[in-house]
């Protein structure tokens, strides 16, 4: 007759699953517990996987602060829209109530002839130079805000069709160009990924290796006993899961340790070109998947190591 326990789990399978557990427990420790033994090796292991990590976390901030930066600049820039030569205020006016009517408009400042060349005077630095001029080369000009989330490209063509209009500028081609050279560095990023990955990979296997042949022994003698190669395998495996997860937080600190750096120099720049532009960290999501994928990294380059190499001890 089967006894059952108390949490209604017979106890046979009970006693397997806290067995389970405490063989699995035990793994884990002794595999911590070996980082002490070698604490040089260790941490010059950990470094490199913590730089293989970090590299792409960094490319990827990078670009992501960016893109944010770019985002608000667009969303706050103004179309510029320059009346035909001759046009009186009243006119431009006009136009202006038009404009502003549009639901895709949250704004439109009118600038007179005179009041345009007093801020292209203020702005461009050109003030002495300005006032030699015979007579006032600029148009009337309105600055147009558009709604946040607009198409920008149908706004223009909008106030283009209205008369009195003699050109629409939006200049942001630097923009879009940035943007073409970020998705580079993105795709950049995401082979620079790959292949530290792969060097994550080999770079545990061989450590795993190492770890393997200074046990050969002792690996013969738990074969010999009845151990089998998943017996082995156990501790390797959380080896390589303690190497991916550790490296993988000294990645992040690194990571921090970027963003701090650059946060100064990246302000300065944004003060000159995107007016906001600040180094986004990596948030709890982004953490998480750099952790898993840590110990994914790990474990894999230990599963791999240890399978090639355990089968090829046997006892003698």
């Amino acid at each position: 007759m089967v006894k059952i326990s108390p949490t209604g789990i017979p106890v046979r399978a009970n006693r397997s699953v806290k067995r389970w557990l405490s063989d699995h427990l035990d793994a884990c420790l002794d595999s911590l517990g070996r980082f002490v033994l070698s604490p040089l090796q260790t941490l010059i292991t950990l470094l490199v996987i913590a730089v293989a990590l970090c590299l792409p976390s960094m490319l990827y901030m990078l670009v992501k602060s960016v893109e944010s930066g770019m985002v608000n600049i667009q969303q706050s820039a103004d179309v510029s829209v320059y009346f035909s030569p001759g046009i009186d205020e009243e006119t431009s006016l006009q136009v202006q109530s038009k404009i502003l009517s549009l639901e895709s408009v949250s704004a439109a400042r009118f600038l007179s002839p005179d009041r345009a060349l007093q801020e292209f005077k203020e702005f461009s630095g050109l003030g002495e130079a300005l006032t030699e001029l015979s007579e006032n080369p600029l148009p009337a000009t309105l600055l147009v805000t558009p709604d946040v989330d607009q198409d920008i490209d149908a706004l223009i063509r909008t106030i283009e069709s209205f008369e009195a209009v003699d050109q629409v500028q939006f200049d942001f081609i630097w923009l879009q160009r940035l943007r073409a050279l970020l998705e580079v560095v993105d795709q950049i990023a995401l082979v620079l990924a790959a292949v530290l990955g792969t060097g994550v990979i080999l770079i545990l296997g061989n450590t795993i290796r190492l770890e393997i042949e200074s046990r050969r022994d002792e690996v013969a003698v738990v074969k010999l006993v009845g151990g089998t190669n998943a017996f082995v395998q156990r501790p390797l495996l959380y080896s390589g899961v303690w190497f991916g997860l550790l490296g993988a937080l000294i990645a992040w600190f690194l990571t921090n340790l970027f963003a701090w750096a650059m946060s100064k120099p990246l302000d300065s720049l944004g003060q000159l070109y995107l007016r906001d532009l600040s180094l986004v960290g990596l948030d709890s999501l982004e953490l998480l998947v750099l952790l898993v994928l840590g110990i994914f990294l790990g474990w894999l380059g230990a599963w791999i190591a240890a399978a090639r190499h355990l089968s090829a001890i046997e006892p003698g």
